[in-house]
């Protein structure tokens, strides 16, 4: 994303070609690899929108806040969900891929909610708390079972999961302040 467009383009970098234009402001992307669709939260316009892969076929799919911020997409469910950041407001909310069935799954977070993440081997969402001090947190994909995984006082930024060959899951954890990648494991 840049200039207001979405644009495709080989690993290499090669073969940039703009797929959607006269965006607004775009804060996260995710595909949906298993429907060939891509969706994104357009801040300027409060939407969650899809499209096919090749830019065509786009849609508005749910009305967000202005504090929307970061988007999962929950392929073996088809759901997608996003977070709304506002501080003392902060909550998860999910909807259908079609837009239907709009849920809070969480809410009443005191910093800033960052990014979120599915892992659906584990049927759970992992989403970050940051402002000076971070949090790193997972629920079950309707929100109970909250757990509090860890605090730290630096500000975390993004993370991403992987799959050991024992079936554990790590998480690599981007630490703004210190500027250092971590690396956890867990079951």
């Amino acid at each position: 994303y840049t200039d207001k467009k979405i644009y495709r383009t080989n690993l290499d970098g090669t073969n940039r070609i703009a797929i959607l234009n006269g965006l607004g402001s775009v804060y996260d992307i995710e595909i949906d690899k298993k429907n060939n669709n891509i969706y994104w939260v357009d801040a300027t316009a409060l939407k969650i929108f899809k499209a096919n892969l090749d830019g065509t076929g786009k849609q508005a799919l749910v009305t967000v806040t202005s504090s929307a911020w970061s988007l999962a997409i929950d392929e073996k469910n088809e759901k997608i969900f996003w977070s709304n950041r506002n501080i003392g407001k902060g909550e998860i909310m999910s909807a259908n891929f079609d837009g239907s069935n709009v849920k809070t799954i969480t809410k009443g977070f005191s910093q800033y909610l960052g990014w979120i993440k599915i892992d659906n081997s584990k049927e759970h969402i992992y989403w970050t708390e940051a402002e000076s001090n971070s949090s790193f947190h997972k629920a079950k994909l309707d929100g109970t079972e909250h757990e509090l995984i860890f605090g730290m006082k630096n500000q975390l930024r993004g993370f991403d999961f992987f799959y050991n060959i024992d079936n554990t899951s790590s998480i690599y954890k981007d630490e703004k302040i210190s500027k250092r990648i971590l690396y956890l494991t867990f079951n």
